[in-house]
């Protein structure tokens, strides 16, 4: 009885969501100004260039509420979001990421560039193989994620820890 009750209540908050984006996207939402920087940016995942052994990945730094996330998402058809917040470890919801069916993974809320810089080998994926997001002591429980040439998207605010890695770390004050 509980597995039906928690399913109706699921059900009955995906449809109140659904129904939000829906006027929300009707009426309030404005379509994001085009930055050719962005643009530059993602075409690069469109290109095998000779030199592609990874890519870079994008960090939206502006104040709260300006709309980083909105812009961030607006540059694909199909991102996966991820909310950090403070967390130091990628949340159970990269499970859901689906190669060809997502195209980025937006990161978003990150409250300390330590945890980019913690966790660079997921952000820069190898195109050798899947990176491990998860994984119990013994190995048994785990879970992989292929990345490779699929655009990272991270938001922070100014308040965000550690911004001084944007100039001082070698992974994140590195332009390319």
């Amino acid at each position: 009885l509980d597995a039906v009750r928690e399913a109706e209540l699921d059900a009955a908050t995906q449809a109140e969501i659904s129904e939000n984006i829906k006027r929300i996207k009707g009426t309030v939402y404005r379509p994001m100004k085009e930055f050719p920087e962005l643009l530059q940016w993602r075409s690069l995942f469109s290109k095998d260039a000779p030199d592609a052994l990874r890519f870079p990945i994008l960090i939206i730094l502006a104040p709260s509420f300006c709309g980083k996330t909105e812009l961030a998402m607006s540059l694909f058809e199909a991102p996966l979001k991820v909310m950090i917040g403070n967390l130091t470890h990628f949340p159970d919801r990269m499970r859901e990421f689906q190669r060809g069916f997502h195209d980025a993974v937006v990161v978003d809320d990150v409250r300390d560039l330590s945890f980019v810089v913690q966790h660079q080998e997921k952000f820069q994926s190898k195109y050798s193989e899947p990176v491990e997001f998860g994984s119990s002591p013994c190995g048994q429980n785990s879970f992989k994620r292929y990345l490779y040439k699929i655009p990272m998207v991270v938001t922070i605010n100014y308040s965000t820890s550690n911004r001084e890695l944007l100039h001082t770390c070698d992974f994140l004050g590195n332009a390319k």
